[in-house]
């Protein structure tokens, strides 16, 4: 058997374990970022087809001290890359490190006089020494790069690696290969950690999270494959209960959960992988392991999948990628509406996962504040008896949504660390009103450019203002009777001051609570409701490979 590597974005490594072991590999062990794992040739090609939260599976050759250029040059030259590499074909090579660990304050530490100065996040780009910096001794600059003094710069060890290669190939065969960045034949990728260097081979190529039918992004913050698959698999959703992602967007989420329903390998879209072009490529059991996975798809959801935008052009992206998915036919459903219009498109409870915009990349978190409020307060009159599942980047933004989450899984979204929180709206735990003091009018924030808020909900007034007050049950028990309604007649006539709080919106009545009951489906175009108790007809039974196209 041999060793390979899965590269897992971190804290979903035990996801990716899982799915290794479920399709037979062997000593699956997952460490920081990724998981080690053994097995044939069969379960190399089975991981790189079906495990949906992996980036890439490395093939590791050699590992080494890294201690100084020159020792990287001697022991990746040793390498027999004749093996793997013939002068008529082309070659890329990539290099990682470890990055030093920021100081307190989150940067990365200063040059130290005669260090050479450091470019780019992290410290991981400019200018190296061969030979060590100038006046460098023990103790100076304990933590670098990779644990290695002398690496300044990885495109410096990664052409050192190149150049060993291709030496060795002159060397042997006579004649070097060439370079080339975008579609080599064989991909080396080195990564340095702790003064040791790990030299592999990726057989992925592109990302695996490029699942072949995304050519738009819709929005200004596309979540991954990978990380979809990775949220749809924690929240233990199974493909047989009704599934709505009210803030879609290009519709990645709800096009990566259909594939799962619809048992569609996450590789099988894919035009190529980069071990289809290895010396030791077996083309037939490739084939063999493809048509066995396609045998297994079937046509139709069992369960109804739903994806709601605000944004035309996010939808129109959604239901283009949907179709380069082939899931134009599936029942998957896209309607264009605001999320805080949105009814439940079924009369039974399902499953709600959304990736609301939390600051970091579609505008600040103090407009957001408000939204979120009114996001939360709808979810709990509209959707009783359904479970809840939102991605969030911010903790005052979970505290804004009015309910204690049930349970919370740290992951990353990209460099953005976040938590997927559950929350049961059949038995919501509520939090105490979060109070948001806004500045005057004359000085109010803009309201996030985002194409999923439709504005921040505060209520402004160009009359005189002094400091905001807030709303607090003490003073609702005190200005509002109980349990009368409030009308345009009873409405208080002193409108100047801007309120706003979690459990009260500024254009909401007060009315005594109600139990929410289902809302109609009129909103929704679905084809179908789906029985999950039916048994399928002829067009839900699995692919022929003579269905398939090309076939």
């Amino acid at each position: 058997m041999d060793r390979y590597f899965a590269i897992v974005a971190r804290g979903i490594e035990q996801l990716t374990a899982r799915e290794l072991t479920a399709i037979g590999a062997q000593e699956v062990n997952p460490v920081a970022g990724g998981v080690h794992f053994q097995g044939s040739r069969e379960v190399l090609y089975r991981a790189l087809l079906t495990v949906r939260t992996a980036s890439r599976i490395l093939k590791p050759l050699r590992e080494f001290a890294a201690t100084n250029p020159d020792i990287v040059y001697s022991q990746v030259r040793r390498v027999v890359w004749e093996a793997y590499l013939t002068p008529q074909r082309t070659l890329a090579v990539s290099a990682t490190a470890d990055k030093p660990p920021r100081r307190d304050g989150g940067r990365s530490p200063r040059p130290r006089p005669g260090q050479p100065p450091a470019r780019g996040r992290g410290g991981d780009r400019g200018r190296f020494s061969p030979g060590g910096r100038p006046g460098s001794g023990p103790g100076d600059n304990p933590d670098p790069m990779g644990g290695t003094k002398w690496l300044y710069n990885t495109m410096f060890a990664a052409l050192k690696i190149k150049d060993a290669i291709c030496d060795r190939l002159k060397s042997e065969l006579g004649a070097r290969p060439d370079v080339d960045k975008e579609r080599p034949d064989l991909l080396v990728q080195a990564h340095f950690s702790k003064g040791r260097c790990t030299l592999s081979l990726d057989a992925s190529g592109s990302s695996l999270h490029e699942r072949g039918y995304r050519e738009q992004s819709g929005g200004a913050a596309p979540l991954k494959e990978t990380l979809a698959a990775a949220i749809l698999q924690l929240t233990g959703w199974n493909g047989l209960v009704p599934l709505l992602d009210p803030m879609c967007g290009s519709g990645t989420l709800v096009i990566e959960a259909a594939q799962m329903a619809l048992h569609i390998p996450a590789g099988g879209g894919r035009r190529s992988f980069a071990c289809e072009k290895w010396p030791d490529f077996d083309g037939r059991l490739w084939a063999r392991e493809l048509t066995e996975l396609r045998s297994r798809q079937i046509r139709k959801l069992p369960a109804p999948i739903f994806g709601s935008d605000a944004s035309t052009y996010q939808l129109e992206a959604a239901r283009d990628n949907a179709f380069r998915a082939h899931l134009d036919a599936c029942g998957l459903v896209f309607n264009e509406i605001n999320v805080e219009e949105v009814t439940p498109p079924v009369n039974e409870p399902g499953v709600i996962i959304t990736n609301p915009p939390y600051g970091k990349r579609l505008g600040d978190v103090t407009p957001l504040m408000p939204f979120y409020s009114r996001l939360g307060e709808h979810f709990r009159r509209n959707f009783f008896g359904w479970q809840l599942f939102v991605l969030s980047g911010d903790e005052r933004l979970s505290k804004s949504l009015g309910m204690l989450p049930e349970a919370e899984y740290p992951l990353w979204n990209g460099p953005i660390p976040c938590k997927l929180l559950k929350f049961d709206l059949a038995a919501p735990i509520l939090l105490p009103p979060v109070v948001i003091e806004l500045p005057p009018p004359e000085s109010a924030s803009p309201s996030p450019t985002g194409e999923h808020v439709s504005g921040t909900g505060i209520a402004e007034d160009a009359s005189e203002t002094s400091s905001p007050e807030v709303l607090t049950p003490e003073v609702l028990a005190s200005e509002v009777p109980t349990p009368e309604v409030l009308t345009a007649d009873d409405s208080p006539a002193d409108d100047s001051i801007s309120k706003i709080s979690v459990a009260v919106s500024s254009d909401e009545k007060l009315s005594t609570p109600t139990v929410p009951t289902p809302p109609s489906m009129t909103a929704w175009s679905s084809p179908h409701v789906f029985d999950t108790n039916h048994v399928p007809g002829a067009d839900e039974l699995p692919f022929m490979e003579s269905d398939l196209p090309g076939g």
